[in-house]
């Protein structure tokens, strides 16, 4: 279907019939948001002792737009509200690293504009040892569109093995 609520998307609509026995037949509508833009990890664990890269490829509805990658060790529920804008991480020392120490080397690319389709690559590098104490948990990124606050991507989790 077209944007039936006005959001700028593609909206699906879905009809589903509930049969309970004995009880006349019902119908239900509902709406199910599908969201092409997003965030994509080339893996989904990385070594705490040996080290790895990650890369995340972000899928944007916007060209050429500010845009930052952050991350979690906390997990991404209930995640932030930002200007009204749900982020799926939740805050923490990680997640303020990631701001400060944004396109350093480490954190290649994890702040800038996006390409001329609203594209663009991070690069997460952890050397050897840099996540030391972290095994067993799950690193969790996520992108914020920055110049207008209107997208947040969905969360990427890369689980920490020894």
């Amino acid at each position: 279907l077209n944007d039936v609520n006005g959001d700028g998307r593609g909206d699906l609509v879905v009809r589903a019939y509930q049969y309970l026995p004995n009880a006349t037949k019902t119908e239900s509508y509902g709406r199910i948001y599908v969201y092409t833009d997003g965030l994509s990890a080339s893996v989904t664990t990385l070594s705490a002792s040996r080290g790895g890269e990650v890369r995340l490829d972000l899928d944007g509805k916007n060209h050429s737009s500010l845009y930052m990658v952050a991350a979690s060790v906390s997990g991404n529920h209930p995640g932030l509200e930002v200007s009204g804008l749900h982020v799926p991480i939740n805050f923490d020392l990680f997640t303020l690293a990631s701001w400060i120490y944004a396109n350093s080397p480490v954190l290649v690319d994890s702040y800038g504009k996006t390409d001329n389709r609203g594209r663009a690559t991070t690069y997460f590098r952890a050397p050897a040892g840099f996540l030391r104490g972290y095994a067993g948990l799950r690193l969790t990124f996520a992108a914020v569109m920055l110049d207008k606050l209107d997208m947040a991507s969905n969360p990427v989790p890369i689980t920490i093995v020894p």
